[in-house]
């Protein structure tokens, strides 16, 4: 009988603690790869939401610029090509350290319905066309004078 108690004790087992440790730590690394993939995914469709607006408002600008209509200012709608998105634009106050530039900034944002926060922007700077007699002109399209006669650079 003493040989077979020998050979019971020969034999490597596990403890209960060591079997309870093993469950924490592979529960814990569990845990973190999960959180790990979650911010992974949230990140990339991040990315994917801040390309489809960048390409929005790049198809906006190039709509805009392609056309005799001015930058929309303190407007907003809805993109053509994505009804998840709106666009929204303001005019940022000029900060300008010289007076005589008669210029002005308008941004453009890309807002997600869903969350409804911008996604992306894009800042221009805009010069205000001036009139015949040098003063800023506020009618008509852009290159084009009040009385809608465009104008040569």
């Amino acid at each position: 009988m003493s040989k077979r108690c020998s050979k019971q004790s020969k034999r490597s087992a596990l403890t209960l603690i060591e079997v309870v440790a093993s469950i924490a730590l592979l529960s814990t690394l569990l845990v973190i790869m999960l959180k790990t993939y979650s911010a992974h995914v949230r990140q990339i469709n991040r990315a994917d939401q801040k390309l489809i607006a960048c390409a929005a408002i790049d198809t906006l600008l190039a709509e805009t610029f392609r056309g005799s209509e001015p930058l929309p200012v303190n407007r907003e709608g809805a993109f053509a090509n994505n009804p998840d998105y709106l666009w929204r634009s303001t005019e940022v106050p000029s900060h300008s350290s010289n007076p005589s530039w008669q210029t002005k900034t308008i941004r453009i944002d890309a807002v997600f319905l869903a969350t409804n926060e911008s996604v992306a922007s894009v800042e221009l700077l805009v010069s205000e066309p001036r009139n015949a007699e040098g003063g800023i002109d506020r009618g008509g399209p852009a290159g084009t004078s009040a009385s809608g006669l465009r104008r040569t650079p």
